[in-house]
């Protein structure tokens, strides 16, 4: 696999052969295995984090206008404060077609390193998402752009 090839989830590899693929156990459970699809992610912006923000700023307004407590909402049940999100989660489907962007990467997902990923594009809203490499499966030369 490289960058501008084309990619597809490989079916044996990532679905149980109740679904079509060759797993005795689902990858991650049922439904995303009924459903036909696999987990990534992709990293948040700048934007999407402050709207984060504002909206937890206001909800703590909205809970002290209606006299309720707000510890809930900015703390978690340990009493730790509770952190943005750095990403967010996605699905990649089993019968779409994905650009690679890059074929071998690695990112924060979870603030722990990830490794052996693959960046996809996914073209119905523009997203670069982070996969496992091991997923995928590139197109024949005959099916992948015309080369």
């Amino acid at each position: 696999m490289k960058k501008g090839d084309l990619a597809r989830l490989n079916v044996d590899t990532c679905f149980t052969k109740d679904n079509g693929g060759s797993r005795e156990y689902t990858l991650t459970n049922s439904h995303n295995d009924d459903r036909g699809v696999v987990e990534g992610f992709y990293i948040l912006t700048k934007e999407q984090r402050d709207q984060w923000y504002q909206d937890k700023r206001d909800a703590v307004i909205a809970a002290q206008e209606a006299g309720l407590d707000t510890f809930s909402i900015s703390f978690d049940d340990g009493g730790e404060s509770r952190l943005c999100p750095s990403e967010g989660l996605t699905y990649v489907h089993r019968d779409r077609i994905y650009p690679v962007l890059r074929a071998r990467a690695r990112a924060v997902y979870n603030y722990h390193r990830r490794v052996g990923l693959a960046v996809i594009l996914d073209t119905e809203n523009g997203r670069e998402i982070y996969v496992k490499r091991d997923l995928l499966e590139t197109l024949e030369k005959g099916e992948n752009s015309g080369r």
